[in-house]
């Protein structure tokens, strides 16, 4: 992926490109219990594909490493082979492999650095960094300058089953599909949630998809349907996903319409994004699969769409056909 072959490039006035990503960024087989293969931050995009890391976007505090203003295309971040999970959160870039080792790098760690080599799975948060083990034994450590690199056990009532992180918070689900967020406790019966900056979004195995505001616990019931096969949140926006292949969206999903950036009141059905599989959400643009494709829309200040900068956009010929949606 994005090794070798030449690059073209091209002027569309267009906010959605798909790039075509080899069968391994969607269907690999891990140890990890939350795997997540793509991720964004603000101005910054992350994704796996067959077992290497690429980035893309703002390089501030040297997340991605290199000692670089910003990257206008994906590059490969390390040298990793087996990368089964990513977050990029507050200025900082974690890596789990399919050994279980677990690095992170970024604001106050320069180089990266190993933070468990027994991680099965782990959330990111501004804030902290919290390690699921294999033994399931659970430890945070506090990600201010201070106490970067102390480790705290933390000791639940429950048994973890998989974690989730977002800016400022993080949600577990235990194994018998309760919520915790911050450790409080919110709702059972919860298969998939997703956790955004200012709210959550979860799905029971009944159907139903409620929000839940991240301070109060406040709950909204958005949808109820048993062919609801995952949700999707970032800042102000949020996402449902239909086995027939809708997705219907609440809030500003930033898709262009009459040459604005599009805002939904309420959950509307949004036909450019049919088929889309997951979203990843920041304050500056937008991360989807739609099967062997990604998408990105919204903003590019920095290169984040790894396709250089503004409605310059560069197609990648080399062993696969770049595909251009203009909306």
């Amino acid at each position: 992926m994005w090794r070798g072959g030449g690059w073209i490039m091209k002027y569309f006035k267009t906010v959605l490109v798909a790039l075509l990503i080899p069968l391994s960024l969607i269907a690999t087989t891990v140890a990890a219990k939350n795997p997540q293969n793509f991720d964004v931050g603000r101005n910054r995009s992350v994704l796996i594909s067959e077992g290497a890391v690429f980035v893309a976007g703002y390089n501030q505090y040297n997340v991605f490493g290199a000692a670089v203003s910003n990257l206008y295309s994906f590059v490969e971040y390390g040298d990793f082979t087996n990368a089964v999970s990513v977050e990029v959160e507050g200025a900082r870039l974690a890596v789990l492999t399919e050994a279980g080792s677990l690095t992170l790098q970024g604001l106050w760690i320069d180089d990266m650095e190993l933070m468990a080599s027994d991680a099965v799975d782990f959330a990111l948060s501004s804030q902290k960094l919290v390690i699921l083990h294999a033994d399931g034994a659970l430890t945070s450590i506090e990600l201010d300058k201070e106490s970067v690199n102390l480790v705290i056990p933390l000791s639940t009532p429950y048994t973890v089953a998989y974690l989730e992180g977002g800016y400022n918070n993080i949600a577990i689900v235990t194994d018998a599909d309760a919520l915790y967020l911050d450790e409080r406790f919110v709702a059972a019966d919860v298969e998939i949630v997703k956790v955004g900056r200012n709210s959550s979004i979860y799905k029971t195995y009944s159907g139903e998809v409620y929000v839940v505001d991240n301070t109060t616990l406040a709950l909204e019931l958005l949808d109820t349907d048993t062919s609801i096969v995952n949700v999707s949140i970032g800042n102000s926006d949020m996402y449902v996903h239909y086995n027939d292949g809708r997705v219907f969206a609440k809030g500003w999903h930033k898709i262009i319409a009459n040459g604005a950036y599009n805002n939904s009141v309420k959950l509307t059905e949004i036909t450019h994004l049919f088929g889309v599989d997951s979203i990843q959400s920041s304050s500056s643009h937008r991360l989807a699969i739609k099967g062997l494709d990604v998408y990105v829309w919204a903003q590019n200040a920095f290169g984040e769409h790894g396709v250089s900068t503004g409605t310059q956009v560069e197609t990648h010929k080399i062993a696969y056909v770049t595909t251009l949606v203009a909306l």
